[in-house]
């Protein structure tokens, strides 16, 4: 009878090995997942900043280019009112010599 107990305590013996070397296993696989979701993590936060420098880029792009439209607008109003003036002059001039 004692090599049946010895059996019986080997495979005991062995079926808390394996189960040891199962839970390692799980916990190494878990340690590769939570560093893989880390790294995709941090790329994520590179990419998110380099994204937000890009669109920070465009709005001054456009602020600056909103700032030249409003300049062009503000030439040609006052060109518009100069050539009135000038017209109105001449106007006022030719009605002077004439009459």
């Amino acid at each position: 009878m004692p090599p049946r107990k010895n059996k019986q305590a080997n495979q005991e013996k062995l079926k808390v090995g394996w189960q040891a070397k199962l839970e390692k296993e799980a916990v190494a696989e878990s340690d590769t997942a939570l560093n893989n979701l880390q790294s995709s993590f941090r790329e994520s936060k590179a990419y998110t900043a380099q994204l937000e420098q890009q669109l920070a880029d465009q709005v001054q792009i456009c602020t600056d280019l909103q700032n030249n439209l409003n300049a062009s607008h503000n030439l040609i109003n006052t060109l518009r009112t100069d050539i009135c003036r000038w017209f109105l002059q001449r106007e006022i001039v030719k009605k002077r010599l004439f009459r």
